[in-house]
């Protein structure tokens, strides 16, 4: 089985991990998790499709619209974006443990993980979602390793954006460091240098697959002026 969850955080836990404008966030999760859908129709028999919304104390948002029958989407709320953490990647991984404890996932099933915020693109914006449905018993790992800052190639950094991992994987991983390899948690991608610190420490490097790209549209959320694409 494969799962994808995208995340959402509707309300910004720290002021720096914005924008703090609800309409701007908000309408930039529904134009790329839209997006996303369209590109994934047609695999509804072989991909489960979950939206989770991580802010406190809601339950119900404009994402519900994603509930529609013709989406095939679940929208779930985890409740649970915390304050006391040292960036927000530790926020979305509780959320996505939510989610594999709510829908039981099992071991052996593929997680793709996509931030709301990203939007697949042109030339092959489904390339991604393809290459995990048709090398999903040759890998346990999808990801780009890339340094979002200089947008150079990096086996020391992973985008956390967008990737795919065995659920055993997932379950496994833990944020442990405010620091690692030289960065801190004054450069957000603190967060992608663990997280491929893990992945090239206990994964079989034959089952990682290293993305050359994700024909995939950044916004990061700490600068909203800025885009890139990987």
């Amino acid at each position: 089985m494969i799962y994808i969850f995208f995340t959402v955080t509707i309300v910004p836990s720290k002021d720096i991990w914005g924008p703090i404008d609800r309409a701007q966030r908000v309408g930039r999760y529904m134009r790329c998790i839209g997006e996303s859908l369209n590109f994934l129709k047609g695999t509804e028999d072989s991909i489960k499709r979950v939206i989770i919304i991580n802010d406190r104390n809601i339950t119900e948002s404009e994402l519900d619209k994603f509930k529609e029958p013709q989406y095939h989407c679940d929208v779930l709320y985890s409740n649970n974006n915390p304050t006391n953490i040292f960036h927000k990647g530790q926020g979305e991984l509780d959320a996505v443990n939510y989610a594999l404890n709510y829908y039981n996932v099992k071991d052996e099933d593929m997680v793709i993980k996509q931030t709301g915020r990203y939007l697949p693109c042109d030339p092959c914006p489904y390339w991604f979602y393809h290459e995990v449905m048709g090398k999903v018993n040759d890998f346990d790992m999808f990801g780009k390793f890339c340094d979002t800052a200089t947008e150079e190639e990096s086996n020391d950094v992973c985008i956390l954006g967008f990737f795919a991992l065995r659920a055993k994987y997932l379950k496994k991983f833990q944020y442990k460091y405010a620091a690692v390899h030289g960065f801190s948690c004054a450069r957000e991608d603190v967060a992608e240098v663990e997280f491929a610190l893990y992945i090239n420490k206990y994964l079989n490097p034959d089952r990682i697959y290293r993305a050359p790209f994700l024909y995939v549209e950044i916004v990061p959320a700490n600068d909203p002026d800025r885009t890139c694409y990987m």
